[in-house]
């Protein structure tokens, strides 16, 4: 983020509200969830397993097994479902976030706000590995084709 975080509680919370919790969704679902599938679908192809159903939270379960978990570190399953879906309680200086089950989460707002600064770290850093990759692999990948899985690229 490029704004000063507040100090006053209510404002921090305004803050994370309008600023952090709808782009921590919008880089887990539109660009991290894309790079880590590519990774979680090399996994399982490498150890002869089907490739179908790597929704998010399966495709971090699938790094967490390898030398990439470093890479989840930003990432939370149970506060990008409560933001998601709305299940979020605001306390004075600590977030509490619900999934589709088990416990709900409690960050305090300054670890929210650190793991938004994560994911957006990781998502470039992916980003950057990846046109780093393409660059110097451009004449050997035009010939390979489009990875699709249930009718949908999974680069869309």
């Amino acid at each position: 983020h490029e704004k000063l975080v507040p100090t006053d509680s209510i404002q921090v919370i305004n803050f994370i509200e309008k600023n952090i919790h709808y782009n921590y969704l919008s880089l887990t679902e539109s660009v991290f969830h894309k790079f880590i599938k590519l990774i979680a679908i090399q996994e399982r192809q490498n150890r002869k397993k089907p490739i179908s159903g790597l929704d998010i939270y399966n495709c971090v379960e699938e790094l967490t097994k390898t030398d990439f978990n470093f890479i989840t570190s930003g990432y939370d399953n149970t506060m990008r479902n409560g933001i998601a879906h709305g299940w979020i309680v605001y306390k004075e200086r600590d977030i509490q976030y619900k999934g589709k089950r088990g416990n709900p989460v409690e960050f305090g707002t300054s670890t929210v706000i650190r793991m938004f600064d994560d994911m957006l770290d990781v998502c470039n850093g992916l980003c950057l590995a990846f046109k780093v990759f393409y660059i110097l692999n451009k004449e050997n990948l035009e010939n390979i084709p489009e990875i699709v899985i249930n009718g949908h690229s999974i680069l869309q």
